[in-house]
């Protein structure tokens, strides 16, 4: 527990008081016992709690007079005046001591107050019994490498489309980038660096340059065997804010210099940002927010922005030990159960799309490797989930490349062949292509997407665009080795590395005959239920048992946010799929659900499976995240006696909202079949049409 407040935790300490007394008169329990009686320990939040990991390392060991550099969070007060107050107090006792503040922050929409410091082991020790210190961690240098890929000339890249005059634009944030790049003159805008600790906004790494690559034209690979290119389908505006060794600024705290970025880009119509990073020192812990992710949240929420981040990378040494032959095949089970490997901040932030890596096709190797892994399975440095509360995280997937395994050693390597193809902006270095692998990669390919639904819908909101790009993934497993692995249990522990699914480019806004996506965009009340009604296509009640039929729901909101608070998000939004219940007993029904509070008993999964479409992953797993993916697919006609429509419900539950709040939100559904079942694309715009005239209902507690 956190108090703002000497008085709150006075309020606490004289309830704890009276809990400790005999009961009053005429009661058979203590005051408060059904409060107390739930807390196994009471202790002051104290040293232990503060250090992070790495400073828990260096603790004992670090004995030399040499200045570290060190992140710290000062509690958050909840006043501005106060917060900065603190924060001025935290930095004095760190002058005093010797050391030097470096940079400083503070986000009263995020909750966070930071300060970045240089200081040797012992100041920075004495630090963390300061009671207005709520974390202090080590900064850790991050590590980068790249393999060579091909040697191509200027000349070889012919028909390199150039980006259109009205097309978007999708901000980068990484390295910089090589502007004059053959693959890249065509499309990127401006290249530029707000940091005063760079000179220019060029690539001095050239990580920056390969991601830019990727947003533009997607995979390389097609391009450079045939010179028959993607379109190039936005614009780049690079924001350089990691140095030659893919570090943020050293004297800057790196909450300060994203936001300053992330607002640089937004006051010129940027609407979609990828940050291809992850910090290396905050491995998420899975019961608070990181502060890059608190950050970015408050950002995504004030801006209306999508943001793009990478699950982050990390070694199989660090999950598969000890290293043995069958490393190729089973390292998805050692990763997926091996603490080291949940996500890296600011992977965790709940508005975010999170991308994770997957193994991509490609040829064959020399006779002495075995690449790890097979086409579409969880690439081995992508990190998983779960996200805060238990939220899907990654959403989703895209390529990243893979690593492979020389026979008879425990050597493991990048290999060309199972590399990612970018563009090659490394300083120094004569080849315009290279290969590369890594969640950073898989990141930019989710960017471009979303930047084709902008381009499809420029009057969206982000929080459209995050559900039809969610809308483009296709499902997918992971490999397990256990067999005795079956069921919701693997479909959980598949969530975990590969989200909702995998991307799929050309589902992003293609649609046919066959294949059909609604969408809405609204604003609901604390408390509130929205319903939608969707028309049965007739091909649903066509017969045929081997024809496949099926429906993709996807909702994404933009809730409040506050980086201390274990509730992290100010509410949250769930929906269900239900057909042959007239709409006011459905609203009653939810309401019902609602008075018993979030983790009241449900009435809804009560209902059958004629009444209520099971979706995939359930409701409850769902509603744990900000992003939200559920699927049903299925053989048999429907019977018309259901009825000919289904009622989509979409529910917004507070937490601690404010109780006049309006929840903006965003959901899709996509309704397909066999095209041997016959055509739904002119039957429902006839039917959607003719429903729009009907009466919405929203009712409020």
């Amino acid at each position: 527990m956190a108090f703002s407040e000497d008085a709150e935790l006075g309020a606490f300490l004289d309830r704890l008081k009276q809990y400790g007394e005999m009961p009053p008169e005429g009661q058979k329990n203590h005051r408060y016992a059904s409060f107390f009686d739930s807390i196994s320990e009471i202790r002051q939040f104290g040293r232990v709690d503060r250090i992070g990991p790495e400073l828990a390392q260096a603790l004992p060991s670090v004995t030399d007079a040499d200045k570290y550099l060190a992140d710290i969070e000062v509690w958050y007060h909840g006043e501005s005046e106060t917060s900065f107050s603190w924060l001025t107090e935290v930095s004095d006792a760190v002058s005093r001591g010797g050391g030097t503040v470096l940079d400083q922050f503070i986000s009263d929409t995020a909750g966070v107050s930071l300060l970045r410091i240089e200081a040797t082991i012992d100041i920075i020790s004495v630090l963390a019994d300061l009671d207005l210190i709520a974390d202090i961690e080590l900064v850790v240098e991050a590590t980068f490498d790249v393999a060579s890929f091909a040697n191509l000339e200027a000349d070889d890249l012919v028909n390199v489309p150039q980006v259109g005059k009205d097309a978007p634009v999708v901000g980068i944030l990484d390295s910089g980038v090589m502007a004059g790049h053959p693959l890249l003159a065509g499309s990127v805008l401006d290249a530029v660096a707000l940091s005063v600790e760079f000179s220019s906004g060029s690539d001095e790494n050239g990580h920056g340059t390969a991601v830019s690559s990727l947003v533009s034209h997607g995979p390389l690979e097609a391009g450079l065997a045939s010179g028959d290119w993607s379109p190039t389908v936005c614009g780049v505006l690079s924001v350089k804010i990691l140095d030659a060794n893919n570090q943020l600024p050293y004297s800057s705290l790196p909450a300060r210099e994203i936001d300053q970025a992330v607002r640089y880009l937004a006051a010129r119509a940027v609407r979609v940002i990828n940050l291809s990073i992850g910090d290396q020192g905050a491995i998420f812990g899975g019961r608070r927010a990181a502060q890059l992710a608190a950050v970015l949240d408050s950002l995504s929420r004030e801006l209306q922005i999508v943001l793009i981040v990478p699950s982050g990378n990390i070694t199989p040494a660090s999950y598969y030990i000890p290293f043995d032959s069958q490393i190729s095949q089973q390292y998805a089970g050692k990763l997926i159960d091996s603490p080291n490997s949940t996500i890296l901040d600011p992977a965790p932030a709940a508005l975010a799309l999170t991308v994770g890596a997957t193994v991509p096709p490609h040829g064959p190797l020399a006779i002495d490797r075995r690449a790890l892994g097979g086409n579409g399975w969880p690439a081995p440095f992508s990190r998983r989930g779960p996200g805060l509360g238990g939220a899907t995280k990654p959403e989703l997937t895209a390529p990243g490349g893979t690593l492979t395994v020389q026979l008879g050693t425990s050597a493991l390597l990048q290999d060309p062949i199972t590399s990612i193809a970018v563009a090659d902006g490394r300083p120094g270095t004569a080849t315009l292509v290279t290969g590369m692998c890594g969640t950073s990669l898989a990141a930019p390919l989710v960017a471009r997407v979303a930047a084709i639904i902008e381009a499809a819908y420029p009057s969206t909101s982000s929080n459209l665009i995050r559900a039809l790009t969610l809308q483009a993934t296709t499902p997918a497993e992971a490999n397990f080795d256990e067999s005795t692995i079956t069921g919701e249990t693997r479909n959980e522990r598949s969530r975990q590395l590969l989200g909702y699914g995998s991307l799929k480019e050309s589902a992003a806004i293609a649609g046919d005959e066959f294949d059909v996506t609604l969408m809405a965009q609204d604003t609901i009340s604390v408390n509130g239920v929205h319903l939608y009604a969707i028309p049965i296509p007739n091909s649903f009640f066509v017969s045929g048992n081997s024809l496949s039929r099926g429906i993709t729901v996807t909702l994404a909101f933009d809730p409040p946010t506050r980086a201390r608070r274990l509730d992290y998000t100010g509410s949250r939004m769930s929906f269900e799929v239900v057909r042959g219940i007239p709409p006011q007993q459905v609203l009653e029904l939810f309401l019902k659900d609602m008075e018993a509070g979030d983790q009241g008993t449900s009435r809804v999964t009560d209902l059958g499976a004629t009444q209520r479409l099971r979706l995939s992953p359930s409701a409850t797993q769902r509603k744990l995240g900000a992003n939200q993916v559920g699927r049903l697919s299925w053989k048999r006609a429907l019977k018309r006696s259901g009825g000919e429509e289904l009622l989509l419900v979409v529910q917004n539950i507070n937490r601690w909202d404010s109780t006049f709040a309006l929840q903006p939100y965003a959901v899709t559904t996509r309704l397909w079949s066999a095209p041997a079942l016959g055509q739904i694309r002119d039957e429902m715009r006839l039917r959607v049409d003719a429903a729009r005239a009907r009466v919405s209902v929203e009712i409020e507690l």
